[in-house]
């Protein structure tokens, strides 16, 4: 019974980040992802500081309503009432925390989704290929369990991304796409829905051109902080990533070297000061020892 309470909160949430987005799922972009030109900014949902003031689960809980009374015009094509559910819409918004000039834009575009798609009109601004907004597809799917497995993973990609470790996207992805088939998808529809999620949260991950299919490529197979600390390099020393990645070598086995916590240490404050010398130059007495030691 809590399972299915949970459910029944999560489900109106990821209802409304496929609506919101006009047929594009979840996105947070930060930094030099924001420009991407498919982000609808003018939506709160999508810009992280307007985002951050809303409570999501009181305008889902709205979003419930909102829809059944739209099915309710669309079936008598009759849209007399509208400006006065748009009107209550408003007001709910605002006490859920949205700014005053944010919620009409999101509303309408509710408004417009929710006429058309109940009127059979074609619509454009609907990703097909999405089995979300796929009628056949939709109806073969469990969106509950969807939903539970939407959380856990944009956490975890939250997670990768700010510790820029693109290294366990795809364990990640090819879990998801078990859990997918398992909820009832389709086998071909499910690697889109998944691509599509990351490129909304960690773009940089798939990236083509990235370090993870170039410079740390060698790294690939041994994974864990040997790739990651590649991709830090190629961050932070992009020319220098063979000179980084031997300085990190031998830090880690000076610092490191005994500690249980490895990962932790690997990427600790004393590290980075180790880290940090050795590009500089700076490096005695250990360095000619453990020069020649790999992780």
């Amino acid at each position: 019974m809590v399972a299915i309470a949970i459910a029944d909160k999560l489900l109106p949430l990821l209802t409304i980040a496929a609506l919101c987005g006009g047929g594009h799922w979840f996105r947070r972009y930060s930094g030099k992802h924001e420009k991407h030109d498919d982000v609808d900014k003018k939506d709160c949902y999508f810009d992280e500081e307007c985002h951050a003031k809303v409570d999501w689960e009181k305008i889902g809980e709205m979003k419930k309503g909102f829809f059944k009374r739209m099915e309710n015009f669309a079936e008598k094509d009759d849209k007399s009432d509208m400006k006065i559910l748009m009107e209550r819409m408003h007001a709910g918004f605002a006490k859920a925390g949205m700014p005053e000039d944010r919620i009409d834009y999101i509303l309408n575009k509710w408004a417009k989704f929710a006429w058309e798609k109940n009127k059979h009109e074609k619509h454009y601004d609907v990703d097909k290929k999405d089995c979300y907004f796929d009628k056949e597809c939709h109806a073969k799917v469990d969106w509950e369990k969807i939903g539970e497995m939407k959380t856990r993973f944009f956490d975890r990609m939250k997670i990768l991304k700010e510790k820029n470790d693109p290294s366990d996207v795809k364990v990640l992805m090819k879990r998801m796409h078990f859990g997918f088939a398992k909820a009832g998808m389709p086998e071909d529809r499910i690697d889109y829905i998944l691509i599509k999620w990351v490129k909304n949260v960690y773009p940089d991950a798939l990236d083509p051109e990235k370090p993870s299919s170039l410079t740390c490529k060698k790294f690939e197979a041994r994974g864990g902080i040997p790739l990651k600390g590649c991709y830090m390099c190629h961050k932070h020393f992009e020319d220098r990533v063979d000179d980084c990645m031997q300085c990190g070598r031998r830090c880690f086995h000076k610092v490191c070297k005994g500690d249980e916590h490895k990962m932790k240490c690997a990427f600790g404050v004393h590290m980075k000061h180790c880290h940090k010398k050795c590009m500089s130059g700076d490096f005695q007495e250990e360095h000619e020892q453990v020069g020649t030691l790999v992780v």
